[in-house]
């Protein structure tokens, strides 16, 4: 029979499977692994060393973990025991400065198999200023083991400096499942000084990085939860964070592109993108730049917010390149930016032009930097048979577009040749146009559409006009009338 035991060793308490063998330490026997459904309470105030006073997990079970007495310790999970059960729940009702899992360099301790549950009942510990690299996030993972999942629970506030979650590794293992939510009630903060979040400077909910396991499903969930303080622009200085960051900024890494996403971002307030929240970060030259999101695979929700912009950004909401299959849906979405680009061969030649989704229900798109919808210039398409399935349907939205921005914007360079099968469907919309030369849909390529099909039902379209005053001070004055000159309706 397994008994669950503690030994006090320097490291903290080190919470293990072991059959009640006394290794020489303080053991105190606690219950009968798999008899007993309460959860185990571990406070790091019981630990040998109280300078540092740390808690290593490597036994699967039901945790409540405490922290009283320091404001500085740390939480490792080595393993879950391979001994039956590979469940590590962990309630954390203080929270750690960083919760560690790690098997890499441990040749007694392994992830294999182990599905890790961690709820923060507590709000994260405050980062220090400028702490962004992937070694300070709140909860770092790194494996060479096949491990079932990762799940974490916010449910209070969580301080935000540079990554929430980062995995890394040395290049072999993989995840099955990384989950990640911030239910109703949560809220996600930045420092109201310099530096603040900046996905600039690579702040994100999930970072992956050099060495990063292969990923089988990401899922990153925002439900009610207020990001007031962490996408902020009408304040200096100006926060904003990215959902997922690969960061292939470094010539070693490659981190690999998960295999499916579920993303769901709903009624949170203000979006801001100063870079798109899922990117890919890379170097060049001595910077590092902010590229298209690789072979995107999956859904992405996003209902009830706004979506605003600085000056300084004219970045699309999603930024997407060489995606597989993708479904986009926007419910309720306030908009002056683009929403999606769909790039072909921006960052790695592909073979495989996939199909793109784009639902827009109850939409106000007010587009000033660039179309809704964009597929922009082709840069490495490795074959002239690729082809690229865009279906895009939009009801109940009011479209006002900017700077003959459109709904729509297809654009390819000559040399490189595009099938594209473009299915537009736009019903009880209202599309107010500044003047006659604005567009729908526009397509500037030499590009080959097939199959291809425009509906606009019940649909109306307005015109604007501006007329101007010219004084004698050598100054203009403009008013934009809204005047339904030619109203039509489809």
């Amino acid at each position: 029979m397994w008994f669950l035991t503690y030994t006090r060793e320097s490291k903290g308490i080190y919470v293990m499977a072991t059959r009640g063998v006394d290794f020489g330490g303080f053991v105190l026997l606690v219950a009968f692994l798999g008899v007993f459904n309460s959860a185990t309470t571990l406070d790091c105030t019981d630990a040998a060393n109280l300078a540092a006073p740390n808690i290593t997990i490597t036994a699967a079970g039901d945790y409540d973990v405490t922290c009283v007495g320091s404001s500085t310790w740390f939480l490792f999970v080595d393993g879950c025991g391979n001994v039956g059960s590979t469940f590590v729940t962990l309630q954390l009702r203080s929270s750690p400065k960083q919760v560690i899992l790690s098997d890499i360099g441990n040749p007694s301790t392994s992830l294999r198999g182990c599905r890790v549950n961690i709820t923060y009942f507590a709000s994260t510990t405050a980062p220090a200023a400028g702490a962004t690299s992937a070694r300070d996030a709140h909860v770092v993972v790194e494996t060479s083991s096949p491990v079932g999942a990762v799940v974490v629970t916010v449910l209070g506030a969580m301080h935000l400096e540079g990554k929430f979650m980062s995995i890394e590794g040395n290049g072999t293992g993989s995840i099955d499942l990384v989950d990640i939510s911030f239910p109703s009630g949560s809220t996600i903060e930045c420092r109201s000084a310099y530096p603040a979040c900046s996905t600039i400077l690579g702040t994100a909910v999930l970072g992956l990085g050099l060495g990063c396991p292969t990923i089988g499903k990401v899922r990153i969930v925002l439900n009610g939860t207020n990001t007031s303080t962490s996408m902020v622009s009408s304040t200096m200085p100006t926060a904003s964070f990215a959902l997922i960051i690969i960061d292939n900024s470094t010539g070693l890494s490659t981190a690999p592109t998960p295999r499916d996403h579920e993303i769901v971002v709903d009624r949170v307030g203000i979006l801001l993108p100063e870079t798109s929240l899922l990117h890919l970060r890379q170097a060049v030259g001595i910077t590092t730049v902010a590229n298209p999101y690789p072979f995107f695979n999956g859904t992405i929700i996003v209902r009830g917010v706004s979506i605003t912009t600085t000056s300084a950004s004219n970045s699309p909401l999603f930024n997407l390149d060489n995606p597989t299959v993708a479904t986009l849906m926007f419910d309720g979405v306030d908009s002056v930016v683009g929403i999606v680009s769909i790039s072909q061969g921006f960052n790695q030649k592909s073979v495989v032009c996939g199909s793109v989704h784009i639902l827009l229900d109850n939409c106000d798109i007010n587009s000033t930097f660039d179309s809704a919808v964009v597929v922009p210039l082709a840069r490495e398409i490795a074959t002239l048979d690729c082809a690229l399935a865009l279906d895009v349907q939009a009801h109940n939205v009011t479209f006002s577009p900017r700077n003959h921005r459109t709904l729509v914007s297809v654009s390819n360079p000559p040399l490189l040749l595009l099938t594209i099968s473009i299915k537009l469907t736009v019903r009880a919309c209202k599309i107010v146009l500044q003047d006659a030369s604005y567009q729908v849909l526009a397509i500037v390529a030499n590009t080959t559409a097939v199959n291809s099909m425009i509906q606009l039902i019940n649909t109306e379209i307005v015109l604007q006009w501006t007329p101007y005053v010219e004084s004698n001070f050598n100054f203009s004055s403009r008013t934009v009338y809204f005047t339904e000159i030619a109203p039509v309706s489809i």
